[in-house]
């Protein structure tokens, strides 16, 4: 008896909030007049992935993983899309830290910095969730150049919770 795929789609709830919270946090008024971009801090739903017990489990085992992952990861920039799509000039930025940072600014300071981060996506548990996850990627990254102003930005140089100041 096969067992059966766990989709990440229920995971995806994280990064899509509902527009009534967004609204209320916001304010009624919200009105960008030069734009407006979004920063979708797609670790939160890494985090997720390996801390699901369902996922985890099903993933020896599952069939499609990158068709699940790719298709809940441009559900989640769908419904940032909808939201947004009362304003003019949005772009919309997933950001994501790399399983394959190499040296931070940042560790020139804290010479462990995130360094947990990092040895975590190394140990043999997640070594399957981390092929499926950059596979994904890559081809989300195909389709992102035909979706106009969305942009998914793997950071292995810098931490990923930088990039909305630079930008």
């Amino acid at each position: 008896m096969m067992a059966q795929s766990y989709s990440i789609g229920p995971l995806t709830g994280l990064l899509k909030v509902r527009y009534k919270v967004i609204t209320s946090i916001l304010g009624e008024d919200f009105n960008p007049t030069k734009g407006l971009d979004v920063f979708i801090d797609m670790n939160t739903l890494l985090s997720a992935m390996t801390s699901s017990q369902k996922f985890q489990n099903s993933l020896p085992f599952a069939e499609n993983v990158e068709i699940d992952i790719i298709s809940s990861v441009l559900m989640i920039l769908k419904h940032w899309k909808d939201y947004t799509n009362k304003w003019e000039d949005v772009r919309i930025f997933m950001i994501a830290n790399n399983f394959e940072m190499v040296m931070l600014p940042e560790q020139n300071i804290l010479k462990s910095y995130l360094i947990p981060y990092m040895h975590k996506y190394e140990n043999d548990r997640y070594k399957q969730m981390v092929y499926y996850w950059n596979e994904s990627i890559k081809r989300i990254k195909i389709i992102l150049k035909y979706i106009p102003r969305a942009y998914f930005i793997d950071c292995q140089r810098v931490d990923s919770y930088i990039i909305p100041n630079v930008i």
